[in-house]
């Protein structure tokens, strides 16, 4: 139990009422697999790893295809290519704060 503005509040109840409402929103996005976690942007944001800012570039690779060709030692081989794509990303975020008296009263 701690105390803020002499009221007191128990965070561990306040953060177990917090985890037990669902957040909807969210959790439609998560099943249509329309925000899924990446790796790289972790590394591209957390550490800054291009250019420092809140813009980064990430590589995407096209499928491989064609027509399988016969290894017997005689025939050329004859490479194809693959298409690279990128896309550009951002972080963006907002914040709003409030004190614990918004949360409580006497």
């Amino acid at each position: 139990m701690a105390k803020f503005d002499a009221k007191s509040f128990n965070d561990r109840a306040f953060g177990a009422y917090m985890s037990a409402i669902p957040n909807v929103k969210l959790n439609k996005l998560r099943e249509s697999m329309a925000v899924v976690s990446d790796p790289r942007l972790a590394e591209a944001f957390k550490n800054q790893s291009q250019t420092g800012s809140v813009y980064a570039i990430l590589p995407y690779f096209g499928r491989l295809g064609g027509k399988a060709q016969n290894y017997d030692g005689q025939t050329n081989l004859n490479p194809e290519r693959t298409t690279t794509y990128e896309q550009g990303v951002f972080a963006y975020g907002r914040m709003m704060g409030w004190t614990e008296a918004d949360f409580s009263y006497d």
